[in-house]
């Protein structure tokens, strides 16, 4: 038995939502993961790099205009940071305390516009292969499982045993081997077709589903 159908440029505007949906979802989850990150970083290394690039400043200044290395700069070098130390230690609290508020405030402004690049980056990649998926397509079946062939007529399918999951969504099913399924990949059969008789379409349909030994998921 064969069944016809045609992924068009409406069936893949639907999965695009979804697909972006879930996509964004993911992307905010990193971005989280990684501010937060960020966030960590940057309050364990602030008093440390802020002690650091002030005990420079002040070797550079002690080093400078002359720029020649001698005794006396190297003990007043030395001299700046056993005085300089324990200065920062009393002192530096609000300082720090400062740049930190001033911190906690920018992280909490809204990122709308980088969300929105990121956005249409990704919307970008998943119409382009989306879209590559369009055209008529033939789904054989047999005793022992079934075959697709694409509008290219690259021919491919799975063996009845193969198939461990089946999705359903609105306008698609998912068919899935245990390899494509760890992709994340599925074979894609839309619930109705234009392209035969829709009583034959879901009589075969009716029949692909009930050789399917799993059930629908």
């Amino acid at each position: 038995m064969e069944l016809q159908f045609t992924i068009t440029p409406a069936h893949t505007q639907i999965r695009l939502a979804v697909l972006l949906e879930r996509e964004m979802q993911k992307h905010d989850q990193q971005q989280i993961q990684l501010m937060g990150y960020v966030e960590r970083m940057q309050d364990h290394l602030l008093s440390p790099l802020l002690f650091a690039l002030c005990l420079g400043a002040g070797a550079l200044a002690i080093y400078f205009p002359e720029r020649q290395l001698t005794s006396e700069k190297v003990i007043s070098m030395v001299l700046f940071g056993v005085v300089f130390a324990p200065l920062w230690w009393f002192f530096s609290g609000r300082l720090l305390g400062y740049l930190s508020t001033r911190m906690t405030a920018n992280r909490t402004k809204p990122r709308a516009p980088l969300r929105g690049l990121n956005q249409r980056l990704i919307e970008t990649r998943l119409r382009t292969n989306l879209e590559a998926a369009e055209g008529d397509y033939r789904l054989q079946l047999d005793d022992k499982g079934f075959t697709m062939i694409s509008p290219k007529g690259i021919k491919s399918g799975l063996a009845w045993g193969q198939v461990v999951r089946v999705k359903e969504s609105f306008d698609f099913y998912f068919i899935s081997c245990a390899e494509l399924d760890r992709k994340g990949k599925a074979y894609l059969i839309p619930r109705h077709s234009d392209a035969m008789d829709a009583e034959q379409y879901q009589q075969g349909l009716k029949l692909f589903l009930s050789r399917v030994p799993t059930p629908t998921l």
